[in-house]
């Protein structure tokens, strides 16, 4: 049996909630604007150039890199939404606004390391978490309708 160090990482969670965002549709793509100066501010502060996070518009989440921009002296953020939904992001666009929470995972010591790119799977039990070293975690199989083997027992 191979055994390998694991590494234990402390992280840090920041959630930041919005209702100040909106679905831009650009021809045939759509695009998420937050325009609220507060969590502008924060993403820009926290969030390297090339760092993804996850943004979560209604019960829909999914990983994207924060673009900044300025136009007329405003800043916002932009993120750019995956094609395959984009009858979602239709329904979503004719809306005055959208409520989004954008979470920020990084390591919660002086190197800003986005856990996204460094660590695929992390179980958040009492802030320390060991790094996934691969393998399979496939659970029961199909034909158990998704409940783990049990011992039969007979009474």
């Amino acid at each position: 049996m191979d055994l390998r160090p694991v590494e234990v990482v402390k992280i840090e969670v920041i959630k930041i909630p919005t209702e100040d965002a909106k679905i831009w549709s650009r021809g045939n793509k759509f695009v998420l604007v937050v325009k609220d100066p507060a969590v502008v501010r924060e993403l820009k502060e926290l969030v390297p150039p090339d760092a993804k996070v996850s943004v979560k518009i209604e019960e829909i989440e999914l990983y994207a890199r924060p673009v900044h921009k300025v136009n007329n002296g405003k800043e916002y953020v932009l993120f750019f939404l995956p094609k395959t939904l984009n009858p979602t992001w239709a329904r979503l666009n004719m809306r005055e606004s959208v409520p989004v929470v954008i979470t920020i995972t990084m390591r919660a010591d002086d190197n800003v390391t986005y856990l996204k790119d460094e660590i695929r799977s992390v179980k958040l039990q009492g802030g320390d978490a060991p790094a996934h070293q691969g393998g399979s975690n496939r659970g029961a199989s199909a034909g158990l309708g998704g409940q783990a083997p049990q011992d039969i027992q007979e009474g």
